[in-house]
């Protein structure tokens, strides 16, 4: 290309060369028998694909970093389903304790991480798994966790009638 812009080469005996070397790498890739990994669309070298196979349909995962932060979503095309990353690994999906239908999913705010359902359910992060939660005695909703900060006591408190247990 420095030789083009010098003017030491016309650019369409430039263009042949590349397209000649082009050609044989094709051809030689084509007869190898070794499994060749190639760049993708949202992977910056094409080794973003981890070996754990894709949750709800056993194709590869592929590691996403966006702008909200990163995420596993399925290669293949007719699944796409997406995890949460965990320490660079995907994280499996975990059942509402609330709805016992849609999945939590894991995300990131000014307090640390959380885990948060479309039904509204809310639980703070316990290394990649949502905090502890059981039912409450009297209205049968969930409790959640909390540990008081002066006496380091937990209690936990129904998200159904507010009612607080110290037990």
């Amino acid at each position: 290309m420095n030789a083009v812009a010098a003017g030491e080469k016309q650019l369409p005996e430039f263009i042949q060369q590349v397209e000649s070397q082009l050609r044989e790498l094709i051809a030689s890739a084509k007869q190898s028998k070794e499994k060749m990994t190639f760049a993708v669309e949202g992977s910056k070298t094409g080794r973003n694909e981890d070996t754990t196979p894709c949750f709800a349909c056993g194709a590869p995962l592929r590691l996403i970093d966006s702008q909200k932060g990163k995420f596993w979503i399925c290669t293949k095309q007719e699944c796409k389903k997406t995890y949460s990353d965990y320490r660079g690994k995907p994280l499996k999906p975990i059942v509402c304790p609330k709805c016992k239908t849609n999945p939590l999913r894991k995300m990131r705010g000014k307090n640390g991480d959380f885990c948060v359902c479309s039904c509204g359910y809310t639980a703070s992060d316990e290394k990649g798994k949502p905090q502890a939660s059981r039912t409450c005695k009297k209205c049968g909703s969930v409790q959640k966790r909390f540990t008081s900060k002066t006496d380091k006591k937990i209690y936990w408190k129904c998200i159904g009638c507010m009612a607080y247990d110290s037990n």
